[in-house]
């Protein structure tokens, strides 16, 4: 007779990143500054990362970095990918982020995750839905759910709740090469790169261009920032399309 004990199976969970995409940079950034570009052992390479020796969490660390493409394996020797060196050497701020997006989009299970929440809310009970639906344990789906949420939101991928898995950022590589096209992709850049964040009163403060010949308006955020927050401040905005005449747009001619 078969005693219960030998029923029991071991429940095998799906196979994520265990770290943010922030804390994967982090990490590439150590290996970055310890062995540069330089394909080395696996030894060398977590020492790079601070560890005396290959251990359980050493392991993890490079395999968050494998999972988000940052790392290349060449037989048992590993370096800094082609995607990593567009995080660490980037030849601008924007390059520097669409890798970041591209790095969020190279988990096949965050592959899965975004397609299917695609310009959607993602769910409240998101560790539970995981868990049905994309093969990872109940022990393992709120850790999931929290990496891909974070790392989202780090990459500009979830905004306000609202997961942009595609869009703006995937048009933008394309071929369309169009005045209008190319004026949106510097704005948003341009937007990226002109925010500061002010110590003394807690706000963030972005500088948001509004045309191509240099007209900017300035926005103070508080920092962190709520939903309620965002809706008073698009409330003001809604107010003021309704006071400001259409009349009062400079001339071009």
């Amino acid at each position: 007779m078969t005693g219960p004990s030998s029923e029991v199976r071991e429940e095998r969970s799906r196979r994520y990143p265990a770290a943010s995409v922030r804390d994967a940079i982090a990490y590439l950034e150590q290996i970055h500054v310890g062995v540069g570009m330089t394909a080395v052992s696996r030894e060398t390479m977590v020492q790079a990362l601070g560890h005396s020796s290959v251990n359980g969490a050493s392991k993890a660390k490079l395999a968050v970095l494998r999972h988000f493409g940052l790392l290349d394996r060449e037989g048992e020797r590993y370096r800094i990918s082609e995607l990593g060196k567009r995080v660490v050497i980037p030849r601008s701020d924007a390059e520097r982020d669409a890798a970041t997006v591209d790095a969020v989009r190279q988990p096949a299970l965050f592959q899965e995750l975004g397609a299917t929440f695609d310009q959607q809310r993602l769910p409240a009970m998101l560790a539970n839905v995981i868990a049905r639906d994309f093969g990872v344990t109940a022990q393992a789906s709120a850790e999931v759910a929290d990496v891909f949420t974070r790392s989202a939101e780090q990459a500009g991928l979830l905004i306000d709740g609202v997961l942009r898995w595609t869009g703006e950022r995937d048009q933008a590589a394309g071929t369309d090469t169009s005045p209008e096209r190319l004026e949106r992709h510097q704005s948003t850049a341009q937007l990226s790169s002109e925010r500061a964040l002010s110590a003394a009163d807690g706000t963030e403060s972005y500088t948001i261009p509004l045309d191509s010949r240099g007209k900017k308006a300035l926005i103070h955020i508080p920092v962190p920032t709520a939903s309620k927050d965002l809706d008073r401040i698009a409330a003001w905005v809604s107010y003021m399309r309704s006071v400001v005449s259409d009349d009062a747009e400079p001339s071009t001619e």
